[in-house]
């Protein structure tokens, strides 16, 4: 499983007070705006410790986008947010 995007997930949920959000939901059209986006981007790099730039979220304002470059910040990945980790246990 990807334990970023489910991270990400959690907390656009809890911030946007939305239950459902699929990897591919765009922020902004879930009524996100640009000072929840600096809590969401706030939260994130607290929980993955990861150094976000805040205007991530407006070049990639999907789940799936940001897990992928948390990925590759990480240097978790190879790829640029292709899931392929599923068969690597």
């Amino acid at each position: 499983g990807d334990e970023i995007a489910r991270t990400i997930t959690a907390i656009w949920q809890e911030l946007l007070g939305v239950d459902a959000i699929s990897p591919d939901d765009d922020f902004f059209s879930l009524r996100g705006d640009s000072l929840l986006a600096a809590q969401v981007m706030a939260r994130i790099q607290a929980a993955l410790a990861v150094k976000l730039p805040l205007s991530s979220i407006f070049d990639l304002p999907t789940v799936a986008g940001l897990s992928a470059r948390v990925r590759e910040l990480r240097g978790d990945a190879d790829s640029l947010g292709e899931d392929e980790e599923e068969g690597e246990l």
